[in-house]
């Protein structure tokens, strides 16, 4: 089924490098959010893999061979086990190399669209292994990413993301769920970050 979706810009409220991880990709804490403004994917389905990139800031991805709306169908298709098919066209409104996650987000409407033709959800490993910005633009909801906490459970230290609504004039600290048995753990580190 042919589709479009809007790749809403990404723009952090704050972000903070904590430090670099043995890949060299960066540990952030950020708080993110999505306006209502960004690129425009489109894909018809049962034609070739390809990628078309017109609009205003087209002229900042001549030359790219292999754009992340690609990569994003290529790992999508072989993890659902199915071809890599379909034309997809990308209306760059957004500035290039702007720090507004524009590729990210590209990737993410990608992968929208394919998982609403296909009836699938959108695989996290993937989102992940696309780039670190990809997972919370596939959920396009105001974010706060606190790079590295310690699970008392696991014993380890595990990645997070919060994904939760918030409410105009409300503090930071609701935007993070309910936490439990963990609550002064969590308290803590709000603490640190000067949000209580």
């Amino acid at each position: 089924m042919a589709g479009e979706a809007l790749a809403r810009a990404k723009v952090n409220l704050f972000l903070h490098v904590i430090g670099r991880r043995a890949d060299g990709m960066h540990r952030l804490d950020s708080l993110a959010v999505f306006p209502p403004v960004g690129d425009v994917i489109a894909r018809t389905p049962h034609a070739p893999l390809s990628l078309q990139i017109d609009g205003p800031f087209a002229a900042g991805l001549v030359g790219e061979a292999d754009n992340l709306v690609l990569r994003a169908a290529r790992g999508f298709s072989a993890s659902a086990g199915r071809v890599a098919e379909g034309a997809f066209r990308l209306t760059k409104n957004l500035p290039v190399a702007s720090g507004i996650g524009g590729g990210s987000a590209d990737a993410a409407a990608a992968l929208r669209l394919l998982a609403a033709d296909w009836g699938c959800a959108v695989p996290a490993e993937l989102a992940v292994s696309l780039g670190a910005d990809v997972p919370v633009c596939v959920a396009r909801r105001i974010c706060l990413a606190l790079a590295w906490f310690w699970s008392i459970q696991a014993s380890r230290w595990r990645r997070l993301i919060f994904s939760a609504p918030v409410r105009a004039g409300s503090p930071n600290r609701q935007t993070c769920p309910p936490l439990g048995r963990m609550r002064r753990q969590w308290r803590r580190i709000w603490r640190s970050y000067g949000m209580i």
